[in-house]
């Protein structure tokens, strides 16, 4: 398959296949400022991107806190995962999805008869084997004849199914070009971060009935980042592989975003409706702190509201909290993903790339 019509995702960045236009997205949050039981706070944000950075005014810590294994029975579990698969792509790029579509569904067709061929090779393999040990001289020759065939059939399909993916030629001037080599680039780095998180759900949780400093408690589980491909695209870029312990894994191209459950059932979503936050956060951390963390401070598991030792609680212990980054990434269409880092400065350096890269697609 090859696309023949060449159309402009991004400024820059163009895509050979059939299909409309690409929408624009464009608002944002600007600043604002919250006032609350927990302090004051400002909240800062770049329109159009979703960038944005909460610091504290009235002279607490900057950074919320948030602990990973406590969560109260009445708690409001507010679930981190993205919507159903059905309304999640971009309309932009609807006819691209069903190039794809048709690809993976040829594929699936290959696939079952390249079983079919290798069954009938099996069975006539065996009925020439037993024509050999009887001497049955007629049928000697028609059973070589037939595993000859069907061994070249297979061959065919196989070859067939290697060849069936959607080969984009993707076009991008140099300044373009070189924004995503910085951005693979800091996705390296952030990618060896010694340990990654998709945070699944947070809840809040009343500091007076736990006697804890963490505002917020959050389930995550650890995933690792690397080397990944979508195997029906043949393109000269490399996607930033997103794993996602909770929905479909994302596939970062110059132009769009892969959502990927399984091959009937993924998205597509164009770069221009992502919004990114970066956050600054400081985590209460209650198992091992990675190796490349900073710890910030110390914090008290029972503690009263001036930050001292809750006396009344037998075996009290310190946490250590430690400074970790955390990106959010969602869309109008029900995009919905967090990853938290051990690495800060690994972790801001990859948002600020990927927040000067999706400022192309606003120029």
């Amino acid at each position: 398959m090859r696309f023949r019509r060449r159309q402009k995702i991004l400024p820059g960045v163009y895509l050979n296949f059939s299909g409309s236009g690409v929408s624009t997205t464009i608002g944002g949050r600007g600043a604002s400022i919250n006032i609350g039981r927990n302090g004051t706070y400002l909240n800062t944000g770049i329109p159009g991107t979703g960038l944005y950075n909460r610091q504290r005014l009235d002279g607490g810590n900057n950074s919320r806190n948030q602990s990973g294994n406590y969560q109260q029975n009445d708690a409001v579990v507010n679930s981190i995962s993205s919507n159903s698969i059905t309304n999640l792509s971009s309309n932009s790029l609807v006819d691209l999805k069903n190039t794809f579509h048709e690809c993976y569904t040829e594929r699936a067709e290959l696939t079952k008869e390249i079983k079919k061929a290798k069954f009938q090779l099996f069975f006539f393999q065996l009925l020439n084997g037993i024509s050999l040990v009887f001497i049955i001289g007629f049928f000697i020759k028609w059973f070589k004849e037939n595993v000859s065939e069907r061994k070249s059939y297979i061959t065919d399909l196989n070859d067939q199914f290697e060849k069936c993916v959607v080969d984009i030629d993707i076009d991008i001037d140099q300044n373009t070009q070189n924004q995503f080599i910085s951005l693979t680039n800091t996705y390296r780095e952030l990618s060896t971060c010694s340990k990654i998180w998709d945070l699944i759900s947070s809840s809040s949780q009343n500091s007076r009935v736990t006697r804890s400093n963490a505002d917020a408690a959050v389930q995550r589980q650890q995933i690792s980042f690397g080397s990944n491909n979508i195997n029906i695209i043949k393109s000269r870029f490399r996607p930033l592989y997103f794993a996602n312990a909770n929905g479909g894994d994302l596939y970062f191209y110059p132009g769009f975003i892969f959502y990927f459950e399984s091959d009937i059932r993924f998205a597509l979503i164009d770069l221009r409706d992502l919004e990114l936050s970066f956050i600054n956060l400081q985590f209460m951390e209650q198992e091992a702190v990675p190796t490349d963390a900073t710890i910030v401070k110390h914090t008290w598991a029972k503690s009263n509201a001036d930050g001292s030792p809750d006396r009344r609680f037998k075996n009290n212990f310190q946490i250590p909290v430690c400074q970790y980054g955390r990106i959010d990434l969602k869309t109008t269409s029900g995009l919905n993903e967090s990853y938290m880092f051990s690495n800060f400065e690994k972790t801001r350096s990859f948002a600020n790339t990927l927040h000067q890269y999706l400022q192309l697609s606003k120029n």
